[in-house]
């Protein structure tokens, strides 16, 4: 979701842990940055966007996620049309990675590195 809100370019994350979960910090090489919070316990999805003075809250209902996933699948192998851009695609798993390096190493890294 952060990607889709803030559109590609991210250039680092960094992943902190405390006991309430992970907070992940993604900088993106024109000075934005997008924030994700991982709440252990916690199965509820959402947020808040912020920008040009304003603020806009969002929570994700996940009860159909599974379902419209399929749908979006079933449409793929129909049309061959996929449902979002391989650059979006290919960054979206970039910045998983990242993650995952940063969450282990507790450092920043580079997104695509």
């Amino acid at each position: 979701m952060l990607e889709r809100a803030m559109g590609r370019g991210a250039v680092s994350l960094t992943a902190t842990m405390d006991r309430a979960g992970v907070v992940f910090v993604v900088g993106y090489g024109d000075g934005r940055r997008g924030v994700v919070e991982l709440t252990t316990d916690s199965y509820v999805y959402g947020g808040t966007l912020r920008g040009d003075g304003k603020a806009a809250a969002f929570v994700v209902d996940m009860s159909l996620a599974y379902s419209l996933q399929l749908g979006r699948i079933e449409a793929f192998f129909r049309t061959g049309r996929a449902p979002v851009a391989l650059d979006d695609a290919v960054e979206v798993m970039a910045m998983l990675d990242a993650a995952q390096r940063s969450f282990d190493t507790g450092t920043s890294v580079p997104v695509g590195a």
